[in-house]
C-alpha cells in the first residue's frame, strides 16, 4: 500500500498536479491491514467486476460473497469488502439469478456496516447508488448517492457504468451515452460498459 501511495505521489508531481486534501487523504488510506483479507478482496473484486465474462454468474458471485465473508471476518472495519458484498448481493438480485429479497436485505445491511465504517467514502457511496438502482429501483436516490460518489471517482470505470445503466432507465439517453463512452475510453475491454 505504500507502494501505491508513493507511486500515485510521484505521478501527481510528474503531472504537476495539486491534489484536494481529501484526495490526498484517499491517496493514504488503507483499505485494510490483514493482507490476507485483501487477497481475498482482490480475489472476489476480480469476479464481481468481470461477471458478464464468466460461465456461470450465479455460482461465481457466491464465490466471491464466500471470499468476501471470509475478509470481512478478518477485517471487520474493511469497507470496501463491505462496498464489494453491496455489489455481489444486487447482482444475484438484479440479475435474477437469486431474485429472493434476502439478497436485497443482506446488501442493505453491507450498505449500513460500510456507510458506518467509512462514511465520507466515494466507494460507499458508488456501493450506496448501486444497491438504490438495482434493489430498490429507486433512480433518485441512486442519483444522489452517485453525486456524492463522483468527486472521489473522476476516472472509475464501475462508476460511470452504474451512471450510465442509471441514465438509461430514466431515459437520460445522451447522459448514458457520454458515461459508457468515457468508461469504453478507460477500458475498452470492460464488457459492461460496451
Amino acid at each position: 500500500f505504500q507502494i501505491q501511495s508513493d507511486v500515485a505521489e510521484k505521478i501527481v508531481e510528474q503531472l504537476q498536479a495539486e491534489l484536494s486534501s481529501q484526495e490526498k487523504a484517499n491517496i493514504e488510506t488503507r483499505p485494510t491491514k490483514d493482507m490476507a483479507a485483501y487477497d481475498l478482496f482482490l480475489q472476489a473484486r476480480n469476479i464481481v467486476d468481470s461477471y458478464l465474462d464468466i460461465d456461470d454468474p450465479g455460482a461465481s458471485l457466491r464465490q466471491a460473497l464466500q471470499l468476501l465473508n471470509q475478509a470481512t471476518e478478518r477485517d471487520q472495519a474493511f469497507a470496501l469488502a463491505y462496498c464489494y458484498k453491496v455489489r455481489a448481493h444486487d447482482l444475484l438480485y438484479f440479475l435474477d439469478l437469486d431474485p429472493n429479497r434476502a439478497q436485497c436485505e443482506a446488501a442493505h445491511e453491507a450498505v449500513q456496516i460500510a456507510a458506518r465504517l467509512a462514511p465520507n467514502s466515494a466507494e460507499v457511496h458508488l456501493a450506496a447508488a448501486d444497491h438504490a438502482f438495482r434493489c430498490d429501483r429507486d433512480y433518485a436516490a441512486a442519483q444522489k448517492a452517485l453525486a456524492l460518489a463522483r468527486p472521489g471517482l473522476p476516472n472509475s470505470v464501475p462508476f460511470l457504468v452504474i451512471s450510465g445503466y442509471i441514465h438509461r432507465r430514466q431515459n437520460h439517453w445522451d447522459d448514458a451515452e457520454n458515461e459508457f463512452a468515457k468508461a469504453v475510453r478507460l477500458d475498452p475491454r470492460n464488457p459492461n460498459a460496451v
